[in-house]
């Protein structure tokens, strides 16, 4: 059953012409024409319209769309033409009709709204007013076709044209389908007697095609065309069309002869049948069963011929190769054929097959492309090449993924086998890193790790060096290969008979043998002797190397080589004396040639180095904070590992120290000193302690949870890696949502495939049904939403809760999640309406006025849990209402609004104070005049402070900005407000008394002798700045929410910053 429409999907503005107008003011920013043309209600049904049309994003920025229109000289009627087709409420208008949307009766908009909504009778009639003079203005001159002609396209179209999971493609390729009409012809009862083919399949199905025009069900089409009720398109072959109608069982249809029945071809036949192309492929480029691979690698088979021209008998006589493994062979060699008909398609990794087809130039980085490639792999297979790769954090070593997965080292090794075979079986993918590479290089023959920096596809791989060997190594080892060079740098080239790395270490033993002082000619011909016949192109770089450790008479033209040893490290140390601060070490590469720094140096910040002595005391602090740091150590404990940074902070707090002390300093000192262990990144442990490697947080909180047996409390598991390495708070979230650890939602962290109940299997499952959900609804799911979803799917998802549902959308890569639900990764968002969004839906519906009962009611059945009526207040603002007692009433009728008298209790119970459960409603805002953004405000005093000029919080920033523009009003009515504002802390403290009261108590206080003082002084400035402040304090959803623990550090930070601008420091407070 499809959802109803949503009250925001249907318009409300009868120009749909000014639609596009308000998204054209938004994309030229003219706000202040927007405010002055589309005002009170206009502004939110012309807001809503644009929205709707596609015209702008949820965010409300101008779409790609507008930005086409703006620039490209594209026809307006034509553009909303499109735009309302595309639209959710005009594909449902058209699947209401049974046609398309310009061959409807427009007169059925009404009968349409109260079919495929839930509003009001009256409301369902204004709305259907709307739809009727937006179709009336873009309808064509020609209608559109009929019902039967639609039909007939539907049932004509390729299936390769829907986007169907792999499970569905793979039953219709198996069944020789191609259209539409073969599917439908066996109706949904024969569709589910077809092996692999459940009701999650049929779901899709039937979703996919009752979404197209004429919006019809399968067996709904196929009575149409067993009745003969379609109008086929000019020459198509409806002979067979109506063969594949009465047909009672499916049979393959008739294949193209570059594609192959798998049924008519035996294995004997492979080595007469398959073209030469396919039989040069080595073995590991295609995706055959891991027995398969046993056996060619126990006879020495390394192509397919090879393979093929072993007898079936042959083969099935070999250990381990059954009847099911040798037709698991024979299939993928057929697809792999069909995949690559021509030598043209495998030279260009091309596939023929619409279902494999992967656009490698539609990903923007390798990373991208990378993830995407792996999304197409098993679950399984995927994270294990992820996790060795590097790609993603550091590469982990098969005996981490061993325990985390709870399998054998070998077996992980042959997972990674297996993934990285079917990750080669696709070209295509490949032929894009390759070609990227070989134009990166150019003329040379090699490339450094650095020169990839340029290139906006190959860029995230200069950070990622692990993950480039793996990339180069493991992936596409035929064309590049990745050595180490002179211990930090990656050199990229083809592979060579030995590393350059033990190539260069033979050259530097053969010139440390040698006698030197001799001619510098003889240098030269020493390194052309030692090097290979593969290795000349890279004489430049041995050169190079070895120069950096030659002394010689003279640097820029040298005829003798005085000595082999170190003297580049004593010019890099001689340069750096000669400078006045730190130098990056690109630049010491330049000058001196790639290599390791001296000892001397010390890091500064990321790629810049100093000497000590550009730092006053450096040795005095050294000899001060080492062994203070080394105490700080030993106390916590002998097997903790520490962050410089923390250690750093608690030498801070034993006294003050200099300003250039950083924590890249302190590693500095320390590793320098020797007298702790140097893990790397700035981690350090003393030395002795147990473990002496570097402390991964994921694989160490999978011990733990492990160990316990049982989810455990959060608090628990980060105390405990607490206690052997520092945990930061975003580390630390990170970890909540990295696989294989999950939140349970109620305080507590488990493993996936231990406490979520059915495992991965369950987890793959709800995957499956969640995205055939999500791509019928068109909209995202809540995780209440979700859960209702799975719970009917198995026992095991009966016993789920919301926090298993986050785990489905990190674990399937074509599902996004964030706070409010999960969606698609094709969409812009998850498509799960805010609070503020469900709010103004109401507003819209109820004509600028909603019941909070209401409110709470919609929240409750979307999420499954109301918010504290505190936040409401916040929420109304924020979309421009105001809280009016038990409503909602939008700004421009606050005023007025009267609310309705509803019957009270015959003995009310009397109270002397507010309730501490619903607190005070949110107060009026600055008269309509002073609304922000109105064009009625006047341009800023001269020499105003911006939000960066007072150092305001992040947080804090957007809303100041929009007060500077208010004119200072009523200032007796806005001080009353601010202290029946700070009046609500004390009534809520009784229900959580960790909320900010003494703030608000102080900032109250404060503000009257703010105003006070800047009246005095006459000062415009002053005025407007007194005004923002109080104004700040007043809004309670501003930077951070008022109404929560720490909600008025924003607040404060604002009075503060602007007193002590003003010259009124003593009015600032600190927080308490």
């Amino acid at each position: 059953m499809i959802d109803p429409l949503p009250s925001s999907a249907i318009p409300q503005a009868d120009c749909i012409e000014r639609a596009l107008e308000y998204a054209v003011l938004l994309h030229y920013r003219q706000f202040a024409l927007r405010d002055l043309v589309y005002r009170g209600r206009d502004a939110m049904y012309y807001r809503a319209a644009a929205q709707l049309l596609g015209l702008t994003d949820a965010s409300g920025q101008p779409t790609a769309t507008v930005v086409e229109f703006v620039h490209g000289g594209v026809d307006p009627l034509e553009l909303l033409r499109a735009s309302f087709e595309r639209s959710a409420v005009g594909l449902a208008w058209a699947r209401f009709g049974k046609g398309g949307l310009w061959s409807l009766d427009p007169d059925s908009a009404e009968a349409f709204l109260a079919t495929a909504t839930e509003l009001a009778p009256a409301t369902a009639e204004r709305r259907a007013k709307t739809l009727r003079t937006w179709w009336h203005e873009l309808a064509p001159e020609h209608s559109g076709p009929s019902v039967e002609q639609l039909r007939a396209e539907l049932l004509a179209r390729p299936l390769s044209s829907f986007h169907l999971s792999a499970r569905t493609t793979n039953v219709f390729r198996r069944a020789g389908f191609e259209l539409v009409h073969q599917v439908v012809a066996l109706t949904s009862v024969g569709l589910l007697e077809l092996r692999s083919f459940g009701q999650i399949c049929l779901r899709e199905v039937d979703g996919l095609l009752s979404q197209a025009p004429p919006g019809e069900t399968i067996d709904e089409l196929a009575a149409a065309l067993s009745a003969g009720q379609v109008s086929w398109p000019a020459g198509f072959d409806t002979a067979t069309a109506t063969a594949t109608a009465t047909a009672a069982a499916p049979s393959p249809a008739t294949v193209d002869p570059e594609l192959i029945d798998l049924t008519q071809l035996s294995w004997n036949q492979l080595a007469t049948t398959l073209p030469a192309h396919i039989l040069a492929l080595s073995i590991e480029q295609v995706d055959l069963p891991t027995r398969t691979y046993t056996f060619c690698d126990s006879e020495g088979i390394e192509t397919i011929g090879q393979l093929v021209a072993r007898s079936k008998a042959e083969v099935r006589e070999a250990r381990g190769v059954g009847p099911g493994t040798l037709a698991r062979s024979l299939e993928q060699l057929l697809q792999t054929w069909q995949r690559y008909p021509t030598p043209a398609h495998l030279q260009t990794g091309t596939s023929a097959d619409p279902a494999h087809s992967f656009d490698p130039s539609a990903f923007a980085t390798v990373l991208e492309l990378w993830e995407a490639r792996l999304s197409h792999l098993p679950d399984r297979d995927a994270q294990v090449v992820l996790r060795r790769s590097g790609a993603v954090g550091e590469a982990e070593t098969l005996e981490a993924i061993s325990e985390t997965l709870g399998v054998t080292r070998e077996r992980v090794r042959q997972i990674e086998g297996r993934g990285l075979t079917r990750l080669r079986a696709e070209q295509s993918w490949m032929s894009r890193i390759r070609a990227t590479l070989t134009a990166a290089r150019g003329e040379a023959s090699y490339l450094w790790l650095s020169d990839l920096e340029d290139d906006s596809f190959l860029q995230p791989l200069v950070d990622r060096p692990a993950f480039v060997r793996y990339l180069a190594n493991r992936v596409i080892p035929d064309d590049w290969h990745a050595y180490a060079w002179d211990r930090d740098d990656v050199l990229l080239t083809h592979k060579r008979e030995r590393e350059p790395e033990v190539a260069y270490e033979e050259l530097a033993a053969a010139l440390r043998r040698t006698e030197w002082p001799a001619p510098y000619s003889s240098f030269l011909e020493l390194v052309g002797a030692q090097l290979l016949a593969d290795e000349a192109d890279l004489r430049p770089l041995f050169i190079q190397r070895a120069q950096a450790s030659l002394a010689v008479d003279n640097d820029d033209h040298p005829s003798e080589v005085l000595r082999f040893g170190h003297s580049r490290d004593a010019r890099v140390l001689a340069y750096l004396t000669t400078r006045e601060g730190p130098v990056s070490v690109r630049e010491l590469h330049q000058l001196f040639g790639r290599g390791a720094l001296p000892d001397e140096c010390v890091i500064v910040a990321r790629g810049h180095v100093a000497l000590p002595r550009h730092f006053r005391d450096f040795e005095l602090w050294e000899r001060r904070l080492v062994p203070l740091a080394k105490r700080f150590m030993e106390r916590a404990g002998p097997e903790r590992q520490w962050m410089a940074h923390d250690l750093l902070e608690l030498a801070g707090e034993e006294g003050r120290l200099p300003d250039w002390i950083t924590p890249w300093l302190l590693s500095s000192m320390l590793r320098r000193s020797g007298e702790v262990e140097d893990l790397g990144r700035q981690r350090f442990a003393l030395r002795g302690s147990v473990p002496q490697t570097r402390v991964h947080l994921v694989p160490a909180a999978v011990e733990i949870l492990d160990r316990a047996g049982a989810p455990i409390p959060e608090d628990q598991l980060r105390a405990r890696l607490g206690e052997r390495v520092e945990v930061l708070d975003a580390t630390f979230n990170t970890l909540r949502t990295s696989i294989p650890v999950f939140p349970l939602g109620d305080g507590r962290l488990g493993l996936i495939e231990r406490d979520i109940p059915g495992g991965l299997d369950a987890i793959q499952l709800a995957g499956e049904l969640l995205e055939v959900v999500l791509r019928q609804r068109g909209r995202g799911l809540s995780y209440h939403q979700a859960l209702g979803e799975l719970r009917q799917l198995s026992p095991e998802h009966a016993q789920w809760t919301t926090g298993m549902v986050a785990v489905v959308a990190r674990a399937r890569p074509t599902i996004i999640a964030n706070r409010s639900g999960i969606g698609l990764d094709s969409w812009d968002g998850v498509r799960v309406p805010t609070q503020a969004e469900l709010l103004l839906e109401l507003l819209n519906a109820g004509e600028g006025v909603a019941r909070v009962d209401a409110f709470l009611a919609t929240l409750r059945e979307l999420h499954g849990r109301e918010p504290q009526r505190a936040s409401i207040a916040g929420t109304a603002n924020f979309v421009g209402a105001r809280l009016r007692g038990e409503f909602v009433v939008l700004a421009d009728l606050a005023d007025d609004f009267i609310p309705p008298i509803e019957r009270r209790r015959s003995q009310p119970e009397p109270t002397s104070e507010p309730s501490a459960a619903t607190p005070a409603p949110s107060l009026s805002p600055a008269p309509a005049a002073l609304a922000l953004g109105h064009p009625s405000a006047t341009a800023l005093p001269p020499q105003f402070p911006s939000a960066r000029d007072l150092a305001l919080p992040r947080a804090a920033r957007e809303l100041y900005t929009k007060l500077t523009q208010e004119l200072p009003g009523d200032w007796a009515s806005l001080l009353a407000r601010c202290h029946a504002h700070a009046a609500q802390f004390a009534a809520l403290t009784q229900r959580n008394e960790f909320l900010p009261v003494n703030e608000a108590r102080k900032l109250a206080a404060g503000l009257p002798l703010l105003v006070e003082r800047a009246q005095a002084s006459g000062d415009p400035v002053a005025l407007r700045l007194a005004w923002v402040a109080a104004r700040y304090f007043e809004i309670a959803d501003d930077g951070e929410l008022d109404f929560t623990i720490g909600g008025l550090d924003d607040d404060v930070a604002v009075f503060n910053a602007i007193v002590s601008h003003l010259g009124f420091a003593e009015l600032a407070f600190d927080l308490t």
